[in-house]
């Protein structure tokens, strides 16, 4: 779909060489912090701004100048931009009217579509008599009904309270399961885009630091950016030792790795969940340090933990029900984790948010 794509404003490069595909069918989301480009990436493909460089194609056809009115795509952005004038049938129904439609088909499409986001009760309400899931389901009708290839997604649940975010994020891959049409959902909450996505291109600086499924970049980050944006890790650093199978951290002492690290300065990143708490030193284990509990965090489905190793802090999360929860801040303990379950990263200097 992108290209070698670059885009700048001015002397600022939003985007820098991006080339990636998306497939047909898929939620395909781009994650990445503010001002990473992926609005901008976006914005390009809905026909709303051009790149400097590079091709943008849809179904193997170049639109890379075409204007938005002539792109298979519809747009979804973060103002659901109703009709305040409007009934919730009037605002789904506009486009067709505005295209020429059957008034039958017209009717027959918007009927349809009310049923599909489950509005029919409030098909004859003004948006202000709305809720913002209601107004969000509103916009998603109105951009089905035309039948675009590829719906584009501008972070629209941002304005919404979690709870209601995370059921708009249920129905949002109920509908896309059932129309079958591309999504590429924008956002920068990495929740969201794990919990629907099929794939996930992580951007940072205008351009993509890894690309793959949600538990291809969890389990296995390209760089400490990756693994620090895509939840929560412990990251040691230090030198290598012998064949590689092993580091120095100052301070700390020999940590175990997965893997033979191939660079004098290693990288490990050990996810707060594959910590171990114990009273006792284990009597086998790979990566056995003692310290001190220094905060406790319940958060009803584990407890988390920072423990003070007196060079680091190491996090470890316990699930709820765990005999240890009832450590508390001043306890000493042990933190273990076996060195299969860390992940020795592939480059030592990248950034970390």
């Amino acid at each position: 779909m992108f290209s070698e794509i670059d885009k700048s404003f001015g002397d600022l490069a939003a985007l820098t060489n991006v080339s990636l595909a998306v497939k047909e069918g898929e939620i395909f989301s781009l994650l990445g912090p503010s001002g990473c480009g992926k609005t901008t990436l976006l914005r390009l493909a809905a026909g709303f701004l051009f790149p400097d460089r590079g091709r943008i194609t849809l179904g193997g056809r170049d639109i890379t100048s075409d204007p938005p009115e002539k792109r298979a795509l519809n747009t979804i952005f973060q103002n659901y931009a109703l009709f305040p004038h409007m009934s919730v049938r009037q605002n789904i129904s506009f486009g067709p009217r505005t295209a020429g439609w059957p008034a039958d088909r017209i009717r027959r499409e918007t009927e349809r579509l009310l049923a599909l986001v489950q509005l029919e009760t409030a098909a004859d309400k003004k948006p202000q008599q709305l809720s913002g899931g209601q107004k969000q389901r509103v916009a998603l009708a109105r951009a089905l009904i035309l039948e675009p290839k590829v719906l584009l997604l501008d972070e629209p649940f941002a304005a919404l309270d979690l709870k209601l975010r995370q059921r708009m994020l249920t129905e949002l891959e109920r509908l896309q399961r059932e129309v079958g049409i591309t999504f590429v959902f924008v956002t920068h909450d990495q929740f969201e885009a794990m919990s629907i996505s099929d794939r996930i291109a992580v951007m940072r600086g205008g351009r993509i630091e890894q690309l793959g499924t949600p538990k291809a970049i969890y389990e296995t980050p390209a760089n400490r950016f990756v693994c620090s944006f895509i939840g929560d890790s412990n990251l040691l650093t230090g030198s290598r030792r012998g064949d590689g199978r092993a580091m120095d951290v100052a301070g700390l002492g020999v940590v175990v790795l997965p893997t033979q690290a191939t660079r004098d300065e290693a990288v490990l990143a050990v996810r707060p969940e594959q910590v171990q708490l114990s009273l006792a030193a284990p009597v086998d284990g790979d990566n056995v340090f003692r310290g001190c509990i220094l905060d406790r965090v319940y958060l009803g489905s584990h407890t988390r933990y920072t423990v003070d190793l007196g060079v680091l802090h190491l996090q470890a999360q316990l699930p709820a029900g765990s005999s240890l929860t009832a450590l508390a801040v001043g306890d000493q303990a042990f933190v273990h984790w076996r060195a299969q379950d860390g992940t020795l990263l592939p480059d030592g200097d990248g950034g970390v948010p």
